[in-house]
């Protein structure tokens, strides 16, 4: 199964709609987690229909401005909705015989609306059993000052980044390396 998530930064003009499904079916992907769409919530269906016919979908509208998130799942795969939030959707995945979670996640830039994030993420783990879980996205925050571009040597942890290494211990998931 392959999975792109990808912080489109505004997907309403014609020629960025057309780049992006561009490199989504070159890939050949699975699972499309497009986030900071800035798309209108009357504008969506119809460009979801165009590009993504046969594809089901998730959406935050109802719970943020401009939906932040869209998660869309090829006709190969079936998803359960789970939970959504302003900064996170979550599903069930059913692949053949297998089973598992994943929660597609745009944090906000705002602290105090982060920690709504992780208290989620906590009542989520508690909802996923022994199920395998995949987090994925743009969290809006790191987890150690030489992942941030602007790292010089002097930075120590902010508060934001305790908060989310403390959920990522707390939640029992591993930090998996960009590449």
């Amino acid at each position: 199964m392959k999975c792109l998530i990808w912080n489109v930064r505004g997907f309403n003009y014609p020629l960025k709609q057309r780049e992006v499904v561009h490199i989504i079916k070159s890939l050949i992907v699975d699972v499309v987690c497009l986030l900071e769409t800035r798309v209108k919530h009357f504008n969506s269906q119809a460009i979801v229909n165009k590009f993504f016919s046969g594809w089901q979908w998730f959406h935050n509208y109802d719970k943020a401005y401009n939906g932040r998130i869209w998660l869309l799942c090829s006709n190969g795969l079936k998803m359960e909705h789970v939970a959504s939030t302003g900064q996170s959707i979550t599903c069930k995945v059913f692949l053949e015989r297998q089973r598992f979670h994943f929660t597609a996640i745009y944090g906000s830039n705002n602290g105090t609306e982060k920690k709504v994030l992780w208290n989620h993420l906590q009542d989520i783990f508690g909802r996923v059993g022994d199920d395998p879980w995949s987090l994925a996205g743009d969290f809006n925050v790191v987890m150690h000052p030489s992942e941030s571009s602007k790292f010089d040597g002097s930075q120590g942890l902010t508060s934001d980044m305790q908060d989310f290494v403390s959920c990522r211990s707390l939640i029992s998931v591993y930090d998996h390396a960009f590449t």
